[in-house]
């Protein structure tokens, strides 16, 4: 496949949940987020389970759940068909069969064995099995579950069905999804992270709690941006008397600017108000020297000023959406927490301090605070750009006040990343007034309060 592009879910039909419901679950055009809702016992939980397991091709999950058969639409024309292998002259248990399409042409038609992948796995790598759904890595000491290793050696893992076509492990990749479950407190091993230094880090600190954890990661990502913005400075600074001197040949700065005075000093202004909020997390924020003369400036200097501030902006740039992210987390969560806030710096990552400017463990906050302040940060920073979040009874642990600000938040962070939710509650309060959004999986006649 040419295009890279993330497939989006349009509608997913699920058949025969718990034996006995069918679910469907439409995305409107102009929506970005649905909810779905109803009684405990009519599959909630089991119907995101299914979605993010056909998304991933896992079908040894979807061997477990207790579904009849699954129809995902995408975008562009694709539909993947999920089932149970229903043929006499096939004996094994549990096998799955994918049925991808595009534009109703068969892509291919491939069946999940699952005893293959597992024999295979053990023969044929250095991973070994450490329990039922965890493996360890021989050499490094990594930590995997048995899905993700599927996923991992999909192309070379043979069944008497074949390997899995190539096809399907393109829309593999192209189909990033996941599903965010009530237990967020434990070490959740978001397995769509394009950043697998960190997945496997996570691995390597058992005794971290979650949200100690999220804290070193926080380091870790302005250590990058700091990182970049040096190797940026360094280019960028190295060239700018050439390119200076290439203008001047060419006379650029003779001649009449195409940038008028007043969008320089925007530019500027600009410039020094992102930098005094980049400040308050960078230790040593990016500064420069430079004031602008109050009197009119002159064309040449204008065409010099413009490039000096392009390069400047250039230099920011690896700052700019991870500050924007920042600034959503902190406030996002602030406005929850109760004569304290979080606050994010290069120094420490993630801390929490009380509004006489005590700083306390992280783990010192409730269980509430910890649920909330995780779940963010993760879909801030650690879920694929354009993934499916699939998130299941946020409420729990949540305050109703808190609950009223789920979804609105949920929104927020989802056109910050491009990112597509569907949240399964039982609760009126997350959904508050997005009933335009809020799809029933009650059966006839089933109250919701």
């Amino acid at each position: 496949m040419e295009s890279a592009v993330t497939l989006n879910l349009i509608d997913a039909k699920i058949l025969g949940v718990l034996g006995e419901y069918d679910h469907h679950i439409p995305f409107a055009a102009e929506d970005d987020s649905i909810i779905v809702y109803g009684p405990n016992g009519v599959g909630k939980t089991k119907t995101l389970e299914v979605i993010n397991a056909v998304c991933r091709f896992d079908g040894r999950a979807l061997s477990r759940i207790p579904f009849k058969s699954a129809r995902l639409r995408f975008t562009e024309s694709y539909r993947i068909d999920v089932s149970f292998v229903d043929d006499p002259e096939i004996v094994e248990q549990g096998q799955i069969r994918f049925r991808a399409y595009k534009n109703r042409k068969k892509v291919f038609d491939w069946i999940f064995v699952e005893s293959d992948s597992t024999e295979w796995i053990n023969e044929h790598t250095p991973w070994m099995q450490i329990d039922e759904d965890l493996w360890r890595h021989s050499h490094s000491g990594e930590m995997a579950t048995l899905s993700e290793l599927e996923t991992r050696y999909a192309s070379r893992v043979r069944s008497p069905h074949g390997t899995a076509p190539d096809e399907l492990l393109d829309l593999r990749r192209r189909m990033s999804s996941i599903l965010i479950e009530t237990q967020r407190l434990r070490a959740l091993l978001f397995e769509n992270s394009k950043n697998r230094t960190t997945a496997i880090r996570r691995r390597r600190m058992p005794n971290k709690s979650r949200i100690s954890a999220q804290a070193v990661e926080m380091l870790g990502l302005i250590d990058e941006a700091q990182t970049a913005h040096s190797r940026l400075t360094q280019e960028r600074d190295r060239t700018f008397p050439s390119r200076v001197l290439r203008d001047s040949a060419i006379g650029a700065y003779a001649s009449e600017t195409a940038i008028s005075e007043q969008e320089i000093r925007e530019k500027y202004e600009d410039q020094n108000e992102f930098r005094a909020r980049l400040a308050r997390v960078v230790s040593v924020p990016p500064t420069d020297d430079l004031s602008l003369p109050s009197k009119a400036i002159e064309p040449w200097v204008i065409r010099l000023l413009d490039l000096y501030l392009r390069d400047a902006s250039d230099k920011l740039e690896p700052f700019k959406l991870l500050l924007r992210k920042i600034e959503l987390l902190e406030d996002i969560v602030n406005r929850r927490l109760l004569k304290k806030r979080i606050e994010i710096n290069s120094s420490k990552g993630m801390v929490v301090v009380t509004d006489d400017n005590r700083e306390i463990p992280l783990e010192a906050l409730s269980s509430g605070e910890q649920h909330e302040i995780i779940l963010m940060f993760d879909l801030l920073f650690t879920v694929s750009d354009g993934a499916l979040v699939l998130i299941d009874e946020p409420e729990i642990s949540l305050h109703v006040a808190w609950q009223v600000k789920f979804m609105p938040d949920v929104r927020r962070i989802a056109e910050l990343r491009g990112l597509r939710f569907i949240v399964a509650t039982h609760s009126p309060q997350i959904i508050n007034g997005d009933w335009n959004c809020a799809i029933s999986l009650s059966p006839e006649g089933a109250e919701f309060e």
